[in-house]
């Protein structure tokens, strides 16, 4: 039976070398996780920084990518809205050609990826069993409308949406575990994490100016349960981050409080 303690044993057995085929051979007789909550106290554990990179493949792979039964609506996502709608759990919609995008009736959704919508303007929500959320390279996109209603979200990924420059709703998703925001042009500071965020995993790549920013240092340090992290730094600003979170993993190098 698959549970937390089989995936806690298998990620003792993660390849020292991430290469395609011995990941691929690893992750072959896990089964794909429905939910996040198989996987959560995970992140939690004492693992190594390759035990990390397992996690995170792991979670990617056959929690975030997994989404089962999957609609793939084109450019016809009206077809949600039909009598039978509210029983989609899970959807991927894929290059839908809407300006808006409401999702608020669908109440029963618990996954949900968004990509490559070009032309969409507005997302809008009410879905309160979401705990997945993945939105990926929406250019028009600036407003994100009642996403506090998805209390129970633990996963959230929100890259390449150039328009968006209020993340203020961020501070309301009160569990999440997994955020990443990268390759966000307008994203200059993150005053939008709170203190006391959940966030063991955070992503912020692929812009100079989250890093260039002086107040970065100690929001990051105030996160109490920042394990991971990921950001465009150089090297003598990733030597100052590790200064400033001793006890986290930072572009892939072993804490400083590790190496004592």
């Amino acid at each position: 039976m698959q549970n937390t303690d089989f995936l806690l044993n298998k990620l003792k057995e993660v390849p020292s070398i991430f290469g395609i085929e011995s990941v691929a051979s690893w992750l072959q007789n896990i089964e794909n996780i429905n939910q996040f909550k198989i996987i959560e106290s995970l992140f939690d554990k004492n693992l190594s920084i390759n035990q990390w990179r397992g996690l995170i493949t792991l979670l990617n792979q056959k929690y975030a990518n997994y989404i089962e039964p999957s609609y793939d609506f084109g450019d016809s996502f009206e077809k949600c809205l039909a009598p039978n709608s509210n029983n989609h759990k899970n959807i991927y919609l894929l290059d839908d050609k809407s300006k808006i995008i409401d999702f608020s009736k669908l109440l029963n959704l618990s996954k949900l990826k968004v990509n490559m919508a070009h032309r969409c303007e507005e997302l809008s929500f009410f879905n309160p069993q979401l705990e997945m959320l993945n939105i990926g390279f929406l250019p028009k996109l600036t407003t994100i409308k009642s996403i506090e209603s998805a209390v129970n979200l633990k996963y959230l990924t929100l890259t390449k949406c150039n328009k968006l420059n209020d993340f203020a709703f961020i501070r309301n998703l009160k569990k999440l575990i997994y955020l990443d925001l990268s390759d966000n042009k307008l994203i200059k500071q993150i005053d939008f994490i709170s203190d006391d965020s959940e966030v063991r995993v955070l992503y912020l790549l692929f812009s100079r100016n989250i890093i260039k920013n002086e107040e970065t240092f100690s929001r990051l340090s105030a996160m109490k349960h920042l394990k991971y992290l990921y950001i465009t730094a150089n090297k003598a600003e990733q030597r100052e981050l590790r200064n400033w979170l001793p006890n986290c993993f930072i572009n892939g190098e072993l804490p400083l409080a590790n190496q004592k």
